[in-house]
């Protein structure tokens, strides 16, 4: 986990996140067949507080899982879209040790950053990752 002492600290991560992200999406390689377009960096964000998940609702589950989607440079206040951690067998899961796929909802919601404690990234393979195919026979 990425912590931070001052407050500016996680806004200046975060813009950095974002940064980074918008390469990954837009960017051309010459030499590398990146036949799987990355264009989001997922995360966790960390409370204040107790040091916890910060965990977001949707419908009747919640998620951990966050895409930074615009951050507003004067309030270091962020836009994130919310992530649906699935397992293998399609059930949701905040439990990393069972995230098979993170899948992008329709979902936003803007918090204010300087109420929180750190990030940790995870990895970016994991987004609209498609479920295994096994075949009954």
């Amino acid at each position: 986990m990425m912590t931070c002492e001052h407050t500016s600290c996680l806004c200046t991560l975060l813009k950095e996140l974002l940064d980074e992200q918008d390469r990954l999406a837009h960017q051309a390689f010459k030499f590398i067949c990146n036949t799987d377009k990355v264009d989001t960096i997922p995360f966790l964000l960390f409370s204040k507080e107790n040091s916890d998940p910060f965990e977001a609702h949707i419908d009747s589950h919640g998620t951990i899982f966050f895409r930074l989607e615009n951050i507003q440079k004067d309030s270091c206040c962020a836009t994130l879209r919310l992530l649906k951690g699935i397992d293998m067998d399609e059930y949701p899961t905040n439990e990393m040790e069972e995230v098979y796929s993170l899948i992008k909802t329709d979902h936003c919601i803007t918090v204010d950053l300087n109420c929180f404690l750190g990030i940790q990234p995870c990895p970016p393979k994991l987004v609209d990752r498609p479920l295994p195919w096994v075949e009954i026979k």
